[in-house]
């Protein structure tokens, strides 16, 4: 329901998987061009995106803005949280002692 509140004019609201009980959507919030878009998760998208990571043509490593050491992992959260515009993707490296 928040989403129809603050999409643009123009803009698009994505649902992405399920949603176990109705939704009251007041139309009269988006009648300024608005799209909106459905998806279930990710179905069949794996095989395609793990293509594409591999052959280079999507560059995940361009997006990872912040690493985290995993004894900060609380940080990380934090950050994540109270950063938002400064962090597009937080990554906590996992490393055997």
């Amino acid at each position: 329901m928040q989403a129809v509140e603050i999409v643009d004019r123009g803009g698009s609201i994505m649902m992405v998987g399920t949603i176990s009980e109705p939704v009251p959507i007041n139309f009269l919030k988006i009648n300024r061009e608005v799209t909106i878009h459905t998806v279930f998760r990710y179905a069949n998208n794996y095989p395609m995106t793990i293509e594409a990571i591999s052959s280079g043509r999507f560059d995940v490593k361009s997006m990872v803005t912040n690493v985290y050491e995993y004894k900060d992992v609380q940080k990380a959260f934090d950050e994540s949280v109270n950063c938002k515009a400064d962090i597009i993707k937080g990554v906590i490296k996992m490393t055997q002692e």
